[in-house]
């Protein structure tokens, strides 16, 4: 396991869901992996600065200690994303793959702690009546049931994506895009507390969160996948089959999840862990 690797963006032979390149395309499908990791560390920087990392400047209601550790991993998670990219781009696959089992370390502990924090949201929303951790605006009970189920959903593409990129390390061009995905599922947390930020909702903790922020976030999200397949058609004309597997699960079980959260076992699910 030691030698597992995160992100791995070499050609190697063994991998033929894409055609041979030259060294060029190779060097700008990196840039996009690297990019792309960027990006979603920002995502996760944004959402979680007034609640945790620049939690001294701004008035916010207190969080239990075990939410500081999730906020942590999940960076901590993104951070090292963004270090295999880089060290992919840098042609340094040696410190790559010794970073592997640190890589793996993180992704059950962020498992672990999302699994915890994600039963607890019944109970907090009943005790709290939805208000946003923030301070900010308060949430409606069908948003919060989504937000429930969604997380869900992300427990459920993570352990897989992770699972099946690793057990595919040896070929890049899968094991990238798989856990670039999983990352990509697991950002809905810190996209949501950008909701919360008073100069995008722009009301008071008794309003509710605006539609269009809610409908930006969601784009955001939404967008992350699709940005691959975008890439991959840009740069090699055709969808890479990790591509395919892996945004055609994200989708399913996103929306399955979301349409299980109206429905009356959705509600029984929610009732019993309040």
């Amino acid at each position: 396991m030691a030698s597992d690797s995160l992100i791995t963006a070499v050609e190697m032979p063994r991998d033929v869901g894409l055609p041979r390149t030259g060294i060029s395309q190779v060097v700008r499908r990196d840039r996009f992996f690297l990019a792309t990791s960027i990006f979603l560390l920002a995502i996760v920087l944004i959402g979680f600065s007034r609640t945790l990392f620049l939690r001294p400047l701004f008035q916010v209601p207190a969080m239990p200690w075990y939410v500081y550790v999730h906020g942590s991993v999940m960076a901590a998670w993104i951070v090292l994303l963004v270090v295999q990219a880089s060290l992919v781009a840098a042609h340094r696959t040696d410190l790559h793959r010794r970073l592997g089992m640190l890589g793996a370390m993180l992704a059950v502990a962020v498992l672990g702690l999302s699994v915890f924090l994600t039963v607890e949201i019944p109970a907090n929303f009943a005790v709290t009546g939805g208000l946003a951790t923030t301070g900010g605006p308060t949430l409606p009970l069908p948003d919060a049931r989504q937000i429930f189920w969604g997380n869900l959903a992300a427990m459920t593409l993570f352990p897989i994506l992770v699972a099946i990129a690793l057990w595919q390390r040896r070929r890049p061009e899968v094991h990238k895009r798989l856990l670039l995905l999983a990352s990509m599922a697991m950002i809905g947390p810190a996209a949501g507390r950008i909701a919360e930020f008073p100069a995008l909702a722009g009301a008071a903790p008794s309003a509710p969160i605006n539609t269009w922020v809610l409908a930006l976030v969601v784009v955001l999200i939404v967008g992350t996948p699709l940005s691959l397949v975008a890439h991959d058609l840009l740069a090699a004309r055709r969808l890479h089959r990790a591509t395919v597997a892996g945004v055609l699960a994200f989708f399913v079980v996103t929306i399955g999840a979301r349409m299980a959260a109206g429905t009356a076992a959705g509600a029984a699910l929610w009732t019993a862990l309040q």
